[in-house]
């Protein structure tokens, strides 16, 4: 066992040698430990985290600082931009999901989701199927 003044930085340092899926073991670990500090670097990490776990965003970013809430906001931002160049319904309502997802986190993220579906609708407004797909958010 792991002596619990050594908890912290031992749970830092196995989230350094995961690579790949992270598990959801791990983020449970951190929000029920306490270690909020550590689901930032998680979700950060989670390189499907925008593919099939989306809905570890609104369940574990609540409990991010609002510094960290910020960050995650921004990342998961850019990999919206990122997605929205590629064509496709099925694309767009992955889009969608995520936004919703960011929208249940907080009042951070959604303001930051209000903010992405304006910059979408000025340049993709000629995307009918994008632009049916964001008006289910508003």
């Amino acid at each position: 066992l792991v002596p619990e003044a050594e908890w912290h930085s031992f749970f830092g340092s196995l989230l350094d040698q995961c690579t790949l899926d992270l598990s959801c073991d791990l983020y449970d670990i951190a929000a029920q430990e306490g270690l909020s500090d550590h689901l930032l670097p998680l979700m950060l990490k989670d390189t499907w985290l925008l593919r099939s776990h989306e809905e570890r965003i609104a369940k574990y970013g609540p409990l991010l600082s609002e510094d960290d809430c910020r960050k995650l906001c921004e990342h998961v931002c850019d990999k919206l931009r990122n997605e929205a160049t590629q064509l496709g319904r099925d694309n767009y309502s992955r889009i969608r999901y995520t936004m919703q997802q960011l929208m249940q986190c907080n009042e951070i993220g959604a303001r930051y989701v209000h903010s992405l579906i304006q910059e979408f609708r000025k340049l993709y407004s000629n995307r009918p199927a994008m632009m049916q797909e964001l008006n289910g958010l508003e």
